[in-house]
């Protein structure tokens, strides 16, 4: 009987030490994860920065970029939260990529496609709320009381307003690869070169763009090849318990956004 204890307590420890070695390596993957999440390597320059904004057309600010691109305006008298509503923005917690509380909304507007004919335009921004990165709840109340502001960034999909690239390295780039384009604004609406998304300070855009939106930069045109519209993964992502900023409250603005992004040919980029 002794021998039998013997094994059954071996037996045990067996499975302990199994458990707490596969709980160490959940553990370090989490670790891994959100060090990749929150190191991003950015290229470029404070200058080439103006210098594609120049090239795109990019507005000098955040009021001038909502209304070039057709976003509603706040009605008189209108809360925030039928603002919101109204127009179809998104309030929600991102923990896995930016620890950020953020607002994201999306607009169509006339354009002309590729072959000359009508279509729409698609613009969208996100706006990054909280005190400091990774502060969970604290930073989504904050998105939702629209407090603590840190940037707002653009993306637009405009093919008559993007200048064509000539080429990148010895494939000739179609121009609706060039479509896609970013613009960063601060917390007073004006532009700028930077934007702070994660713990490693500014990052250059558009570089610091397509490190979520992919894309590859051409330094001779000044424009990113193949850039992306990001759709929204709400399993990745945590809502409020607050009325109106539910995951039930929202979902239909989410299908709605999400429908939108798709309508956004998808351009080949380099691996």
């Amino acid at each position: 009987m002794g021998s039998y204890r013997r094994s059954l307590l071996n037996a045990a420890g067996t499975l302990l030490c199994m458990a707490v070695l596969f709980g160490a390596v959940a553990a370090l993957a989490d670790s891994i994860k959100r060090f990749f999440y929150s190191v991003r390597v950015v290229t470029g320059t404070f200058a080439e920065a103006q210098t594609y904004y120049a090239v795109t057309g990019a507005p000098a600010t955040l009021d001038e970029w909502m209304t070039k691109y057709n976003f509603p305006a706040r009605l008189a008298g209108e809360t925030l939260d039928a603002y919101r509503q109204r127009v179809g923005i998104v309030v929600y917690y991102n923990e896995t990529e930016l620890g950020l509380g953020r607002e994201l909304g999306c607009s169509t507007f006339q354009d002309v496609g590729p072959s000359g004919a009508a279509q729409p335009g698609l613009a969208c921004f996100v706006t990054n709320y909280g005190e400091r990165f990774q502060d969970g709840d604290k930073a989504l109340i904050d998105a939702i009381d629209a407090k603590r502001r840190k940037n707002t960034v653009g993306i637009s999909y405009a093919p008559s307003s993007t200048p064509p690239p000539s080429g990148l390295g010895n494939g000739v780039v179609p121009a609706i690869s060039a479509a896609v384009n970013f613009a960063v604004y601060g917390e007073s609406g004006f532009r700028n070169n930077t934007s702070t998304l994660d713990m490693q300070g500014h990052g250059p855009v558009p570089g610091i763009c397509t490190n979520c939106h992919g894309g590859t930069y051409d330094a001779r045109d000044h424009l990113v090849i193949g850039g992306q519209f990001t759709p929204i993964n709400p399993s990745i992502l945590t809502f409020s318990s607050m009325a109106g900023y539910t995951l039930a409250d929202q979902e239909a603005r989410i299908a709605a956004l999400n429908t939108l992004m798709a309508t956004v040919p998808r351009c080949g980029t380099s691996p």
